[in-house]
């Protein structure tokens, strides 16, 4: 959203809606006029219920913001309540406006099973929400537009569209350390964490210097941190946690190869901004790449660490013909610049703005 909304602000007044911990952390990002609020535990270390309690007042408070103005467009990021709920009511307050949503496919998060109870009665209430009442539905895959045509949505409420990238003409080379992978992901377990280990541990048989910098913050952090130590790969594993910007671009622009075993993706941003940092991509076959990225992506079968092991090996082995790949890449995800996704998108709902 801040890099679609930055394009749209050009010749449009955008709102930014976000609450106080938002904008003490992107703040600086947002291109319009920036509306924040708080709620008493914007200041608090969050658990499970904290978190909780903290999005059921964000999504009131959030609801009854009065933005002093009119609005033709009203978009929520997500599907999920915190952001149709206060969207739907702020159309209730603009009878003409449009309300617009982003629908990524429903997300079930691993673990215990009161917590997998209540994401999937979240995920669904967002989605009976967005699916009756939003006029547009923006999806980053034929396969998220096929789900909704199957559960009733009318195909000229979907507009398919993409995630974009910052294309790196000129990767940054001034790092401490130059490492032979990479991956960038939140620590879950259906991002193939786990599988990263066990690959990371593969190479390092035939390359016993081989750097791998694990950029991301999730609940296994600890749990892969203990198993890099079984596994004695303390000097072959960095864990940079959550980075993002310039410290993200650096690590990433120094790193020969992206390493994402992945067991599900709608789309592939971390995929599409490595791409455009020149690296060639290692990933298991999943159905949404080809769709996506063509043939330009180094795949194995699902699940399958150790052919992932042999095709890092040898690329390491092969820096010319990983050069290609990278080059290759960086070119065919041009595609994607986020000036030309904004674009689209915003011709898409001045189309509907002109419908009433």
């Amino acid at each position: 959203m801040i890099k679609v909304a930055h394009n749209w602000s050009k010749g449009n007044v955008i709102y930014f809606l976000i609450p106080k911990l938002g904008y003490e952390f992107i703040g600086e990002l947002l291109t319009g006029k920036v509306c924040v609020y708080n709620t008493p535990l914007e200041s608090e270390p969050i658990g499970m219920f904290k978190g909780i309690i903290l999005y059921i007042l964000r999504t009131l408070r959030a609801s009854f913001f009065d933005v002093d103005d009119t609005l033709d467009i009203i978009v929520a990021s997500s599907h999920y309540p915190f952001d149709v709920v206060p969207a739907m009511l702020h159309t209730l307050r603009n009878p003409r406006s449009k309300l617009v949503v982003y629908f990524h496919g429903l997300s079930i998060p691993e673990g215990a099973p009161v917590r997998k109870i209540f994401s999937y009665v979240y995920n669904l209430l967002g989605f009976l929400l967005f699916s009756r009442r939003s006029h547009l539905i923006f999806v980053v895959n034929s396969k998220t537009k096929d789900y909704l045509l199957q559960h009733g949505v009318k195909n000229d409420q979907i507009a398919v569209t993409t995630n974009g990238v910052d294309v790196i003409e000129n990767a940054v080379l001034e790092a401490d350390t130059v490492f032979d992978a990479c991956f960038v992901g939140r620590l879950v377990k259906n991002k193939g964490v786990f599988d990263l280990i066990s690959i990371w541990s593969g190479v390092c048989k035939k390359r016993p210097t081989a750097k791998l910098a694990i950029l991301g913050d999730g609940p296994e952090k600890e749990q892969l941190a203990m198993l890099v130590i079984k596994m004695g790969l303390e000097k072959n594993v960095t864990f940079f946690g959550f980075v993002f910007g310039t410290e993200k671009s650096i690590i990433v622009a120094n790193s020969k190869i992206f390493l994402f075993p992945s067991y599900l993706e709608s789309w592939g941003i971390s995929i599409a901004e490595a791409m455009a940092a020149g690296l060639p991509v290692v990933a298991y076959n999943l159905h949404v790449y080809k769709e996506v990225f063509e043939d330009k992506l180094v795949t194995v079968p699902l699940g399958d660490v150790d052919a992932l092991a042999k095709q890092i090996i040898f690329l390491l082995e092969n820096p010319d013909f990983a050069t290609k790949i990278g080059e290759a890449s960086r070119e065919f995800v041009k595609r994607y610049d986020w000036k030309t996704v904004s674009e689209k998108e915003l011709s898409v709902m001045i189309n509907l703005i002109n419908k009433r």
